[in-house]
């Protein structure tokens, strides 16, 4: 997962351990740039390498702070903190810690002008639309909060020459479709690109590619894109960059030959490739400007049928995270088993082997020289004695393996729980108002 041609040093070591322990989801992208994967949205960090200050790229869930503060006391040191932060869009998987980040860190946030409504309560996001298929993840759309939130005391809108502030090497470029003032970062000097989500590289609407980070370069995420013809222009902007490394809102980073001629190819059959088959903003845009949302399309979809996809599409979320957090315990209580096992082994096999080479000294000593029988039994009881610290050892070992294991059971169980809670809750109020629904209609005939 790292690059170790682009980081051999001090600072790689400790984010390769980091990922080996499982504490964070942890991944290089390029020199002086890192990223962070929660759950199915990235963040990302990068360093200003003329003073060594740092600035993050989005905020992620609502549940990500712990996250990107282990991320930061990883790469940077212990209370480190950005100079800044910024956003290539204002969704709520983008900026769901931003408040509570930006207030601890006590540092500025920067996105577009055309984003501003969004981030100071005056206006929410066109509404998501859960019918441009492609599987869960655009079903349950309808789900997926809009905002607005209200960060005005630390927002500040980016300059009008392109540059971005903590980051001299970087300009931001302005990408709207998905978001009307979604930016992407780039830096000239070694073609790096953070697009966000102006195209990712996994298919955003499918839960089990968004499970398997399954790479593939595609368009912006279909359930929140309100503006297909400015999408297709700013991919087209993107891939004249000719960018060597891309990092994405959703999905692990590409590069090379191979990943150009895929953004070039999106580009150049990004109706037939990137756009929905159906959907509400798909022929007719979503209308914004600088105050917020001014006109948004008729919903296309049968009133009657709609809930029963809702309660479907939650019923289905429902049972996808109990399976996955089964399938995350089984895998962590395996890994746990085999730790144990190879600690044991381990232990015994020195413990044996230091009794073999022993016995077969003795043994030899006792036919050359009989008169040291005593010194030799002196030395089989400290051997033994060695032996039976090694398997102390491998037992405390074992012992130090169990409690992690334990506590992140701990730490996963009640969330889930508080999840599954607040999905229940909706789910009622969805399959309450399609009886009324029912009820109305039947009464109409």
């Amino acid at each position: 997962m790292v690059c170790r041609r682009y980081y051999p040093n001090k600072t790689n070591t400790i984010m390769k351990a980091k990922i080996k322990e499982g504490d964070i989801n942890l991944f290089a992208v390029a020199p002086g740039v890192w990223g962070l994967k929660d759950v199915f949205v990235n963040i990302y960090a990068i360093q200003n390498s003329t003073d060594n200050s740092w600035v993050l790229v989005d905020a992620g869930l609502k549940w990500s702070a712990p996250k990107i503060r282990r991320m930061a006391e990883t790469l940077f040191g212990a209370n480190s903190r950005p100079s800044a932060i910024i956003l290539t869009h204002g969704h709520f998987d983008h900026v769901g810690s931003l408040a509570k980040l930006s207030e601890e860190w006590d540092v500025q946030v920067y996105a577009h002008h055309l984003e501003m409504p969004y981030l100071t309560g005056i206006s929410s996001y066109p509404a998501p639309d859960p019918t441009v298929g492609g599987g869960l993840m655009a079903e349950m759309a309808f789900l997926y909060p809009r905002g607005p939130i209200n960060i005005e005391d630390r927002i500040i809108t980016l300059p009008n020459d392109g540059s971005i502030p903590g980051l001299p090497e970087w300009k931001f470029i302005h990408t709207p479709g998905h978001a009307p003032g979604h930016i992407s970062l780039f830096r000239e000097s070694d073609k790096v690109l953070i697009s966000g989500d102006a195209f990712v590289t996994t298919v955003q609407e499918s839960a089990f590619h968004v499970m398997l980070q399954t790479k593939k370069l595609s368009g912006p995420p279909k359930y929140f894109t309100c503006d297909w013809l400015s999408a297709a222009r700013s991919v087209d902007k993107l891939a004249a960059l000719e960018p060597e490394v891309v990092a994405t809102g959703h999905g692990r980073p590409m590069r090379g030959e191979t990943m150009r001629k895929s953004l070039h190819n999106l580009a150049q059959n990004f109706e037939k490739l990137a756009e929905p088959r159906q959907g509400r903003y798909l022929h007719s845009p979503a209308l914004t400007d600088d105050t917020g949302v001014l006109y948004v399309p008729p919903k296309n979809i049968n009133v009657t049928t709609f809930p029963i996809l809702k309660i479907l599409g939650v019923s289905a979320a429902l049972l996808l995270t109990v399976l996955l957090f089964n399938k995350k315990k089984k895998q962590k209580r395996k890994e746990l088993k085999n730790d144990m096992r190879k600690v044991r082994k381990e232990g015994k096999d020195n413990a044996r082997d230091k009794r073999d080479k022993f016995e077969d000294k003795y043994k030899k000593t006792l036919e050359v020289k009989p008169q040291k029988l005593e010194q030799y039994k002196e030395k089989a009881k400290d051997t033994w004695r060695e032996a039976k610290e090694t398997t102390d050892q491998a037992k405390a070992r074992i012992n130090k393996l169990k409690e992690p294991v334990k506590e992140k059971y701990i730490e996963l169980k009640e969330p889930v729980k508080a999840k599954l809670k607040d999905l229940k809750e909706p789910l009622k109020d969805k399959v309450r108002k399609f009886e009324h629904l029912k009820f109305a209609l039947k009464n109409r005939r």
